[in-house]
């Protein structure tokens, strides 16, 4: 590829506004790729389908709240985020209203028989990001393909209109008179252009939209009869791109805010409760059938229990041995996890054995050892600040899901898109705006 050629490319991507903003604040390209991932169209179906039963699974694993006490109160006593999440189920403000915007994210692995088999990275229920960028990255390669630059088009999706639809129909479900969505945000945000996709969306569809992190929230948010307004605007939801890290809340200014949305009559997106049930330690309980048939039919359990992969805490036993002493062994097989989002927090391979000396035993409960899924590689073309690079690359691919109850009655349970991140198959972490990942569609082999 030419510079002039590679020039070409990037105003293009500029145009369809697959834009973030770098450690300076200045306007750059996301980083995407320019090899398109590949996937049969009825494995795509099945991710689908697998995205609705997990979506009810962890929808119904937060309306248990003994559950989450049982599960993660040791968890809790090592590790404080978790520990102030716990504390606010007790004042959790019910709703009658409930949704659940959520990504599920998959690799794949060939086995010997040939097929790909998906396995289960995460299932994420807060601030499931690029909802808006993923759908920029396909209108830029469904542009390419017209230009005979790429070979095939993609697959189109719009998650943000879905997401959009979810929140405004629960807003008008509130039957409140001009109700908002508050986008909780982090201050300096560098993925802005994502989250600006969705307020510039739910605004063209009568929407009013307020950002605010959770600082502003404790300076100008107050509750009035319960409800919670934030400055002179009423709000019905609250839809969280922050919060899911302990660095969000630094502060009891912060946390008192936190717990003000918690105990407001707003929809939380997601509640404490459904933050916790994204939690790795649940993930990896809910591996277990007998658990997992508690809460879905015992036929859907089988079917989600073949996604997952190996999981353990570090306070069981392994095979009849100690968990660190079997990691220890096995250090390069397996991805050590604590209760976090957003990338940057795994330890991978031979770093865990350094990692589990440091690490006192008294908080093993704060982590989970997770299977490192051998996931295949392919050649792609890889676009990052300007340069574009031929790596041996892996693609992780998310699908949206969209969950919306009332009075605890299913009303929509669908998928609304998808996410694919390719990176070069030596990078462990997958974060796009943190430079570890590039934004890429998906095109069905079957097309």
């Amino acid at each position: 590829m030419t510079p002039e050629e590679l020039r070409n490319i990037i105003d293009r991507a500029h145009y369809f506004g697959l834009l973030q903003k770098n450690l300076d604040g200045q306007l750059v390209h996301a980083p995407f790729s320019l090899t398109p991932y590949q996937l049969p169209s009825s494995l795509i179906s099945q991710l689908q389908i697998h995205t609705q039963w997990s979506s009810l699974l962890f929808w119904k694993v937060a309306q248990n709240s003994d559950f989450l006490r049982e599960i993660l109160e040791p968890t809790a006593k090592v590790d404080e985020f978790v520990r102030f999440l716990l504390s606010l189920i007790p004042n959790e403000k019910r709703q009658d209203q409930q949704l659940l915007i959520n990504r599920n994210d998959f690799l794949f692995e060939r086995k010997e028989n040939g097929e790909l088999q998906p396995l289960q990275v995460e299932f994420n229920t807060i601030s499931a990001s690029f909802a808006h960028l993923s759908g920029r990255v396909t209108a830029l390669h469904q542009q390419l393909q017209q230009e005979n630059i790429l070979k095939a088009a993609p697959l189109p999706h719009d998650a943000i209109a879905g997401f959009a639809s979810g929140i405004k129909e629960t807003i008008e479900n509130l039957g409140w008179q001009d109700a908002a969505l508050l986008m909780l945000v982090q201050p300096k945000e560098r993925n802005w252009f994502d989250q600006m996709g969705l307020f510039a969306t739910l605004s063209q569809r009568g929407v009013k939209v307020v950002r605010a992190t959770l600082a502003e929230v404790h300076q100008k948010g107050k509750l009035k009869n319960g409800d919670l307004w934030v400055g002179p605007q009423r709000i019905g939801v609250v839809y969280f791109r922050a919060g899911y890290a302990p660095g969000d809340l630094p502060d009891e200014d912060s946390r008192s805010a936190r717990r003000m949305l918690e105990a407001s009559s707003a929809v939380l997106v997601p509640e404490a409760s459904m933050q916790l049930a994204g939690t790795k330690k649940i993930q990896q309980v809910l591996a277990d059938s007998s658990i997992l048939s508690e809460f879905v039919p015992e036929s859907v359990a089988d079917q989600l229990k073949a996604y997952f992969a190996m999981m353990f805490g570090l306070e069981e036993e392994v095979e009849g041995r100690p968990a660190r002493e079997f990691l220890e062994e096995n250090a390069e097989q397996f991805v050590l996890k604590p209760q976090r989002e957003g990338g940057g927090n795994n330890v991978y391979g031979a770093e865990i054995r350094d990692f589990l000396t440091s690490l006192p035993t008294s908080e093993d409960r704060a982590w989970i050892a997770m299977k490192r899924i051998e996931a295949e590689t392919a050649e792609s073309l890889l676009v990052v600040q300007e340069q574009a690079q031929s790596h041996q690359s892996i693609s992780e691919l998310g699908i949206f899901g969209l969950l919306r109850a009332q009075s605890d009655d299913l009303r929509i349970n669908m998928p609304v898109g998808h996410l694919v991140r390719t990176k070069a198959s030596n990078v462990n972490e997958g974060g796009v705006v943190a430079g570890y990942a590039c934004l890429n569609s998906l095109i069905s082999t079957d097309q």
